[in-house]
């Protein structure tokens, strides 16, 4: 079998087609760009409810202006504080 029925998904060798593309050469589909829109999305709802519950002893935020990286700080008793450092956790 030559290399070109081999691309062409056992469908034979066509004289004068081109070979198919490789699947790890196709092209992602655009459905990739609602998912990063659903995510962005999600994200700010979630910062949004960060913000407004109140809750002390948590807090997170985006670093700068990438709402894909956030920082974090948990603040609880010394309890927990000793437990992080026998864990060799520097920050969570």
């Amino acid at each position: 079998m030559t290399a070109a029925n081999t691309t062409n998904n056992g469908q034979g060798n066509n004289a004068g087609s081109l070979p198919a593309i490789p699947p790890t050469k196709q092209t992602v589909p655009s459905s990739k760009s609602v998912d990063t829109q659903s995510v962005l999305k999600r994200l700010q709802s979630e910062l949004m409810a960060l913000m407004m519950s109140g809750e002390s002893g948590v807090s997170a935020f985006p670093e700068e202006d990438n709402i894909f990286c956030w920082k974090g700080t948990i603040t609880g008793s010394n309890v927990k504080t000793q437990f992080l450092k026998e864990q060799n956790i520097s920050s969570l």
